[in-house]
């Protein structure tokens, strides 16, 4: 996730949006579709930085209402898959995104909001070459809500 600068509105509040951007080490971005953009080189992070709705025309969302959580892991498969997982190995996933917020004693609204998510579906997905393709990485995502 990436704030911009805050800026005032008329009604004097301050907002700061907050934006997502896809990093994606070279050699996967390489396995794009050639008519997608190539991205600009990040050189600290050896990544290439990408905009969502670049990659995704029509299917980003900056909001929404949370219904699963997904777990990408790389796998070196050519189908990717779902696995379920239980609330504990979610809410273990989601705190070793953000593991100084189990020491911190201010961060505990922190540890209920990761808690609260971590109840709802959760899945490890096993992430093959597939999900390149925008209507795959749709249908396969859409099992969850079946």
């Amino acid at each position: 996730l990436v704030a911009s600068e805050p800026r005032s509105t008329a009604t004097g509040r301050v907002l700061a949006a907050v934006g997502v951007l896809l990093f994606l080490t070279p050699d996967a971005a390489e396995r794009l579709p050639p008519h997608l953009p190539r991205g600009q080189a990040v050189p600290a992070m050896g990544k290439l930085m990408f905009q969502p709705d670049d990659l995704f025309p029509g299917q980003y969302r900056n909001m929404g209402r949370l219904g699963a959580i997904l777990f990408p892991q790389r796998a070196p498969v050519a189908e990717s898959k779902l696995e379920r997982v239980t609330a504990l190995d979610a809410f273990q996933r989601l705190l070793a995104h953000a593991p100084f917020l189990a020491s911190d004693p201010s961060a505990r609204p922190c540890i209920d909001v990761a808690r609260s998510i971590a109840d709802l579906p959760a899945f490890i997905l096993h992430s093959g070459s597939d999900v390149l393709d925008p209507a795959k990485a749709d249908r396969l995502v859409r099992t969850i809500f079946a």
